[in-house]
């Protein structure tokens, strides 16, 4: 490729982070309403039982070995949508449950950390039959060298994630922590076109599995949230010692008096690995009670 071609398309690749930027303040204008909206929360506790931080691991170490032997599986799987040849979404039925993957290589195998660390601080998962926005936010950063069409494909993407945005704003906070490494986080769900304000519970681990491989779950349990709104007995359909692990936790009013809908994390998360000529993310998803936000 010559240079003056390479140069056209770092300058198209520009243009499009720019007209990103631009959009994305339109998104973070919406979060920071909802957070200020949102009533005053405590800070996160440091759990000092020690037999529920072993209930935790044990819980967490469970779900960690199914995340993998689900994403290594490829048997009953069908393809849901295969975006490209680098991106493509499957499901299967496990039971009543319902299980999502996405297979997908960030062509960039030098953000191999970044990306860790963009999934597990980030606040802006999908959910369900969704992409995850951290993955795709990446694409859009660092897949540097596009044609002419992958310009239109990337902008048709941004268009995608910033109308998704729009109607479905997201946030995740700390409220337990085991070790740095396994935490208890609240996640919620806000959507007024359909009078939807959701949250779920989960405990969610890292573990740097070797030096180019790391592992991102999440699941839930039947935790006594205090809800006085959905006092259904939760039992989770893929990790049995879940149903094991019930901690109490201090949630907020809204919580408590039943305003918001409860979700759970059946399980979910990452596996992430680097290889020579890319970063190679497998994302498996099965989430309960959401079909109030899936369209």
């Amino acid at each position: 490729m010559s240079n003056k071609a390479l140069a056209s398309e770092v300058d198209s690749n520009i243009e499009a982070l720019q007209t990103l930027i631009q959009l994305y303040s339109t998104r973070f204008s919406f979060l920071n309403d909802y957070l200020k909206e949102t009533p005053e929360q405590p800070s996160f506790d440091v759990c000092m039982d020690p037999k529920e931080t072993k209930e935790a691991e044990n819980f967490m170490n469970e779900a960690e070995l199914l995340l993998q032997q689900h994403a290594a599986n490829t048997d009953d799987y069908k393809l849901y949508h295969k975006h490209d040849e680098d991106s493509i979404e499957y499901s299967k039925k496990q039971g009543n449950t319902t299980i999502y993957k996405l297979n997908h290589k960030v062509k960039n195998p030098d953000k191999y950390n970044y990306i860790i660390s963009m999934l597990w601080n980030s606040n802006t998962k999908y959910f369900g039959d969704k992409i995850v926005k951290g993955i795709n936010q990446i694409i859009d950063q660092f897949n540097i060298r596009f044609t002419i069409s992958n310009i239109s494909s990337l902008l048709f993407s941004i268009f995608y994630n910033i109308v998704f945005y729009l109607l479905v704003v997201k946030f995740q906070k700390v409220v337990r922590a085991y070790s740095p490494n396994l935490m208890m986080i609240q996640h919620r769900y806000k959507n007024d076109d359909i009078s939807f304000h959701g949250y779920y519970y989960a405990l969610a681990k890292k573990v740097q599995v070797s030096d180019d491989t790391t592992i991102i779950v999440y699941a839930s349990s039947d935790i006594n949230d205090y809800n006085l709104g959905d006092e259904t007995k939760y039992k989770n359909t893929i990790v049995e010692s879940a149903n094991l692990f019930r901690p109490t936790i201090n949630s907020e009013y809204d919580v408590i008096s039943g305003k918001l809908t409860k979700m759970f994390v059946n399980l979910s998360g990452f596996i992430i690995q680097k290889k020579n000529d890319c970063v190679d993310i497998t994302y498996l998803n099965s989430v309960s009670n959401i079909k109030f936000l899936i369209t």
